[in-house]
């Protein structure tokens, strides 16, 4: 069994993929996945949130992650003429087949056994919570487990990686680093493609009162957003480059609240509208999410997505806000969103089989 918690980003998404820092939160809600071995030859995946049970053969797992591999790196040589919706699956266990198959490759394991796959969450599929990197996370490492492998987090973790770049194209790394390594994070990709990580004191007074919402699923998925906001960007160059850098200060200026032993009060909500404006401008804000967001704001507080977004519909995944007066405060301003309680700071993968193995390579600002 292997478990890891959800994400939460608190500033830095869209600019977190372009270099440029984000704050970070593994929180307590988990996902869950159960190797076992299977009588017959092949892979079984349940899913039974979802009431999907798929079971195939070895070689179509490896198949596909080839294909998915191959149809990647033609998306990252030429990204512009190409819907980055035509590399994704429409089947639920997609994921898992694509986790498994890079967990073959990266492990050189030759011939696979038979494997089959439960996997149970307490996160709300694509809604910015980075579900997909905690299932290839958590498949990883389950799988190796079951094989007799060394959980080796270097590898877990390039594993999640080429998922990740598999369902979003151009993923900053920080989801699935967040999951892989649990606590609050502040982390920065680098020209290399690594990732810069240090780890922040969960407990800051800075966060006190933060709620975190469901504002529905978004119409677009991770990877199409990130696309939509590349093409704007590359649009204005001038205004991205004005953009990108009060993002980065904003979450500059976070890093600092979170470091500060006196945190004025006021200052989180201040950042998160900062932050919000920037969002809106790229896109990824629907109206009915900032019309509740106006509402909120009148009444003293802030609010701001938390990952991708969406550009339509009434949905754009999670949300959080604060409140001076209190999470209690915005029950009565946020409609039919559905808040979620959750701690911030949450234990990153556990593996109850055998004890994860660190590579040496995977200290402060090693890990990709």
């Amino acid at each position: 069994m292997a478990s890891a918690p959800g994400k939460l980003i608190l500033l830095g998404e869209h600019a977190a993929v372009y270099g440029r820092p984000a704050v970070v939160a593994a929180v307590s809600r988990r996902l869950r996945a159960r190797a076992t071995a299977d009588g017959d030859r092949g892979v079984a995946v349940e899913l039974p949130d979802l009431g999907v049970a798929a079971r195939t053969g070895w070689s179509s797992v490896l198949r596909r992650a080839a294909e998915a591999r191959v149809a990647w790196e033609a998306y990252r040589r030429d990204p512009g003429p190409r819907s980055f919706a035509t590399l994704r699956s429409g089947d639920a266990a997609d994921v898992v087949h694509l986790a498994l198959g890079e967990t073959v490759r990266a492990a050189e394991v030759e011939a696979p056994p038979p494997i089959r796959l439960e996997i149970s969450s307490e996160l709300p599929v694509g809604s910015g919570f980075g579900s997909s990197a905690a299932v290839a996370v958590t498949v990883a490492a389950a799988a190796l487990a079951s094989w007799g492998h060394e959980v080796d987090l270097g590898l877990v973790d390039r594993v999640a990686l080429e998922v990740e770049r598999r369902l979003h194209g151009a993923p900053s790394g920080v989801d699935h680093t967040t999951v892989l390594r649990g606590g609050l994070l502040w982390a920065r990709g680098g020209r290399d493609r690594s990732l810069e990580v240090a780890a922040l004191e969960a407990g800051s007074r800075a966060l006190e009162g933060t709620a975190v919402f469901d504002s529905g699923r978004p119409a677009e998925t991770t990877g199409e957003v990130v696309a939509a906001v590349g093409r704007r960007l590359a649009a204005d160059p001038a205004a991205a480059a004005a953009a990108l850098a009060e993002m980065e200060e904003t979450v500059v200026a976070l890093r600092s609240l979170l470091e500060s032993s006196a945190p004025a009060p006021e200052a989180w909500r201040d950042l998160i509208r900062r932050y919000h404006r920037r969002l809106v401008e790229l896109g990824v804000v629907p109206p009915s999410v900032r019309r509740v967001v106006a509402t909120i704001e009148a009444a003293g507080g802030a609010a701001k997505i938390s990952g991708a977004g969406a550009l339509t519909g009434d949905g754009a995944g999670i949300v959080l806000a604060v409140h001076p007066d209190g999470p209690a405060a915005l029950e009565g301003l946020v409609g039919g969103w559905r808040r979620l309680p959750l701690e911030l700071g949450a234990a990153g993968l556990v593996v109850d089989t055998v004890p994860a193995v660190a590579p040496g390579a995977a200290g402060e600002g090693g890990t990709g």
